[in-house]
């Protein structure tokens, strides 16, 4: 940009130079200033009016060209800033899955691609006709968290909340044996860490508890 209006300015610079000296050639020939300058511009002529006319559109296609580039450069800074805001949102998001995922585990010294994740052990009861049947399920600490928290618990120092649910049609297949219907309770024994090298959380172990979680109710607490 600054070479065409270089250019602009040189080009100028000529005209007027060529008008200055034929204003000084009248000017030695006894011509008042007024009359100098009207000589030379009639000497000049037409060819004077058609240089400033091509001068002057000369610079209003100079100032179209700036223009053009102005905008070019304005669209791709804007559709540079659009791809920007794209990446930062893809990386938030996959910045918030792996906080999801980091906020269920710590990596362990297992070995190479062994996660250790925060789990709770679970123990389910049902009575059957030979007695009380008792059976433990490892999860993920935060599943048990999130389905028992909606619950008012207010349990004293050593006592463990205690939920019931009804075996459902969805849930028949985690408790094989026990008729459809069946009155279950389950509880928190004990958390735990569960080591999983699959490269991804192992939600399926609560499967059961979201197949049972819409009849799931607080029962009360006990040590």
């Amino acid at each position: 940009m600054s070479s065409l209006h270089d250019d602009d300015e040189d080009l100028r610079r000529e005209m007027e130079s060529h008008l200055a000296q034929l204003e000084d050639d009248a000017s030695r020939g006894g011509a008042s200033p007024s009359e100098a300058t009207r000589r030379a511009e009639a000497k000049f002529g037409n060819a004077a009016d058609h240089f400033r006319e091509a001068l002057d559109e000369w610079t209003r296609r100079q100032r179209t060209v700036r223009n053009g580039l102005i905008g070019i450069t304005i669209a791709a800074l804007v559709v540079s800033a659009a791809g920007i805001v794209i990446n930062v949102r893809l990386l938030g998001d996959l910045r918030a899955t792996l906080d999801g995922w980091s906020a269920r585990a710590k990596q362990s010294e297992l070995g190479f691609g062994v996660v250790r994740y925060s789990g709770a052990l679970v123990e389910t009861a049902w009575m059957s006709p030979h007695g009380v049947v008792r059976q433990q399920l490892p999860m993920l600490l935060t599943d048990w968290e999130s389905s028992t928290a909606r619950f008012p618990m207010e349990c004293a120092e050593g006592e463990r909340p205690r939920f019931e649910f009804f075996v459902t049609e969805e849930a028949r297949g985690f408790f094989e044996g026990i008729p459809v219907g069946t009155k279950m309770s389950c509880k928190l024994a004990a958390q735990i860490d569960l080591d999983w090298s699959n490269g991804t959380p192992p939600v399926n172990h609560s499967d059961w508890l979201r197949a049972i979680d819409p009849s799931l109710q607080f029962a009360g607490c006990e040590r």
